[in-house]
């Protein structure tokens, strides 16, 4: 019989995160009902009703990580981000097009 993962496990094969660069984005879907899954507990991020509309991705991996996880392993991935500085992803990416500061 497999032996149940523990939380060490599941750290463990998200060690690709270790000290990754996160945008914090608001998730814009291409169609009505897709949506993006945290990488840690599988939530739903949509911006539909009881769900999170934004979240933190990272470009490399393509993963996405809810408020909730990005607070409770902020620490222990020791993440850089880029934060939206309080506006929306369509206002953020027109003040860095202004900056001519290239999106990473």
């Amino acid at each position: 019989m497999a032996r149940k993962r523990t939380l060490e496990d599941e750290l463990r094969l998200k060690a690709y995160l270790i000290e990754a660069t996160l945008h914090e984005k608001e998730y814009v879907p291409s169609f009505p009902k897709e949506f993006a899954l945290c990488v840690f507990c599988w939530g739903h991020i949509s911006g539909r009703a009881q769900e999170y509309s934004e979240g933190f991705h990272d470009e490399e991996s393509q993963d996405w990580i809810c408020p909730d996880c990005f607070e409770k392993y902020a620490a222990y991935f020791a993440w850089k981000v880029i934060p939206m500085k309080g506006k929306t992803f369509a206002e953020f990416l027109a003040e860095e097009e202004e900056l001519e500061v290239p999106i990473i």
